[in-house]
């Protein structure tokens, strides 16, 4: 059973925005383990690890076929940031 965010941080939760967003925020909660993550959430105060932005990374690209090397959840934590990353990613590929 997932963990509780609320059991990692004390942040309201606030919805992801953007186009991947409920696509991105369930990648991060399951491969953290947790119920949800909300957009203002960090990769790091859920204890993610280079390991699992390498999973992320992976099913990101499977799922959404938005290839990200797993060095941008490092530069962009924060999910909603993180979601912007590949949606800019999506126009410059167009």
């Amino acid at each position: 059973m997932p963990e509780s965010r609320e059991s990692f941080t004390e942040q309201p939760y606030i919805a992801p925005t953007g186009v991947h967003a409920a696509a991105v925020a369930r990648i991060w909660a399951d491969v953290l383990d947790l119920d949800r993550v909300g957009g203002m959430d960090s990769f790091f105060d859920f204890a993610g690890t280079s390991i699992n932005a390498v999973v992320v990374c992976g099913r990101v690209g499977d799922e959404l076929g938005v290839q990200v090397a797993p060095e941008a959840i490092f530069e962009r934590d924060v999910l909603n940031d993180f979601i912007a990353s590949l949606n800019n990613r999506e126009t410059a590929a167009s």
